[in-house]
């Protein structure tokens, strides 16, 4: 019961996080935070929270900067374009969101189903459109985030089920 009503609280701020970075390509900070606040409400309620798994998922996000950062490095040269140009803070802070709730299996797989699934999107609509566009990752996560939550709101289990039957 508190778990449907924590996740009724969030739905409509990751909802409203990819309008805004869909529209403004920015997220307000406030709504970031209430969505952070609300997950680890959710995750302590259904006792996913522990201090291994999230050491894990956050282990995971460092590596992704890692090799973000290595990749503007070794392209550009100029590592300081990681923040100005292609990622903004509001993209690796939304990181937290998933971090928090899911186990790591399901966290990585989260995070590289959401990348392959922005990647075929945006890069359909550049073909089609034949223009270059900033691509909304916090607000497209965030609506695959919302899309999960519903997803498993009766069967919490799903995502795992999935990654363990085919991936593991």
């Amino acid at each position: 019961m508190l778990s449907s009503i924590i996740k009724i609280f969030i739905i409509p701020l990751l909802l409203a996080l990819f309008v805004q970075d869909y529209r403004h390509r920015t997220i307000h900070v406030l709504n970031l935070v209430l969505i952070i606040v609300g997950v680890l409400v959710l995750s302590y309620t259904e006792k996913r929270l522990s201090l291994h798994i999230l050491l894990a998922n956050f282990s995971f996000m460092v590596i992704q900067l890692v090799f973000l950062f290595l990749y503007v490095y070794i392209k550009f040269k100029r590592p300081a374009l990681l923040f100005k140009k292609y990622i903004g803070l509001g993209d690796i802070l939304f990181w937290i969101v998933p971090a928090v709730y899911l186990g790591f299996a399901e966290y990585v797989f989260f995070s590289l189903l959401s990348y392959l699934l922005i990647l075929i999107f945006f890069s359909a609509f550049i073909l089609i459109s034949k223009r270059q566009i900033t691509i909304p990752l916090a607000g497209v996560m965030a609506l695959f985030f919302c899309i999960y939550l519903l997803v498993t709101w009766h069967n919490p289990d799903v995502l795992e089920l999935v990654i363990n039957k085919y991936y593991l």
